[in-house]
Order: C-alpha cells, then structure tokens, then sequence
C-alpha cells in the first residue's frame, strides 16, 4: 500500500487532536448545566414577575369602612355599624320629636287654661259692673237740693255712698277691658304656636315644605 506524505499524520498530531475532542466533550456538559442553570433562573424570575404584576395590577378590594359623622366629629365605621348608628339616630330624632310635640301641645293647653280663666274673670268683673250699675240708677231719682235742704247730713251720706259705687263701677269696668285684653293677647299666642307646630310638622313630614307652599 502507498502511503501518501500530503495526508500522514504524526502520533503526535493524533495524541493533540485526541486530547482536544477529550477536553471539548468535557466543556460541552459543563456549558449546558450553567446555561441550564441560567435559563432555570430566568424562568423563576419570569414567573415571579409574572406573578407579582397581576397583584400590583390588582384593583384595591373596595373597603368596608364608611365616614359618618357623630356629634360634629367625623369617623371611620363599618357599613353595619354605620346603618345601627343612623336607625338609632332617627329613632332619637323622632323620639326628640314627639317630646317636642308633646311640650308644645301641654305649653299651649296651658296658655288656653290661663285664657279661660281670664275669661271667668272677665265676665265676673263684667257682671259686678252691672250690677254696680243698677244700684247707681237708684241715686238718679234723688232730689239732691230738696234732701240738702231738709237733711244735710243724709244728703252728705248717700252721695258718698254713690261716689263709692261710681269708683267701683269704674274699677270693674277697668278690669273688665283689662281681662279682655289679656284674654285676647293669650288666644292670640297660643294661634301662633298651633300654627308654627303645625308649620313644623308639615315641613318634617312634607319635603320641600315651606311658607310659599
């Protein structure tokens, strides 16, 4: 067999390329652990940012906490607590209300007693000014001169009886006009209460309640 010098190769040049294939197979595992390795991490951190971004993303749950306000101080509470708080401060409004209703309805009974009794009043002092008024019609028959002359001191006595009946009627009918006033003033004003309670309900039951309505 002819051996051809352009393609001999050395043991030497086998032993070195043997070596060579020997080292680059023991690269090539080493590579791919690292690069296996490497991909494994970015995968993670892949999926961890995957992940984390859906619940930055994620809508804030809606909360369970409303404002209310509480003797002019504003706070925090829960819709439950919330809604317990307003039905127990309608139940104090309406209770706050019925008392009011029921002091201004006593304050106004007591405003017509008064009056009544004014009233009384009145037409008793109305009855003793008449009555007054009858006996002084007896002294109008009286000849004042002729009794002065035949009797002086009873003339001088029966006129200051009449002068006395006079004042009395006087002060009766005074403190008829006088009642009657007060009779008036007091009726007048328990009116205005009636009216104004009754403006009052009206506007707590009637929305957009007002005088021009």
């Amino acid at each position: 067999m002819d051996t051809n010098p352009a393609t001999e190769v050395s043991p030497e040049a086998q032993l070195a390329a043997a070596f060579e294939r020997q080292e680059q197979a023991l690269k090539a595992p080493r590579e791919t652990t690292e690069d296996h390795e490497e991909r494994a991490e970015e995968s993670a951190e892949q999926e961890e940012e995957a992940t984390d971004k859906p619940e930055a993303e994620k809508a804030e749950p809606e909360s369970d906490l409303e404002e209310h306000e509480i003797d002019g101080e504003k706070y925090l509470l829960p819709k439950k607590l919330k809604e317990a708080f307003m039905k127990n401060a309608d139940y104090t409004q309406k209770t706050q209300a019925l008392a009011e209703e029921k002091r201004a309805l006593a304050e106004q009974q007591q405003i017509l007693q008064q009056a009544k009794q004014v009233s009384e009043a009145r037409f008793k002092k109305a009855v003793e000014a008449q009555a007054l008024d009858l006996q002084l019609k007896a002294y109008e028959n009286i000849d004042w001169q002729a009794l002065a002359a035949s009797d002086p001191a009873q003339a001088v006595k029966l006129d200051l009886a009449r002068r006395r009946l006079e004042d009395q009627k006087a002060r009766a009918e005074q403190e008829t006009l006088e009642a009657y006033q007060q009779e008036q003033q007091l009726t007048a004003y328990a009116r205005q209460q009636r009216q104004a309670r009754e403006a009052q309900e009206l506007a707590r039951d009637i929305k957009g309640w007002g005088r021009e309505t």
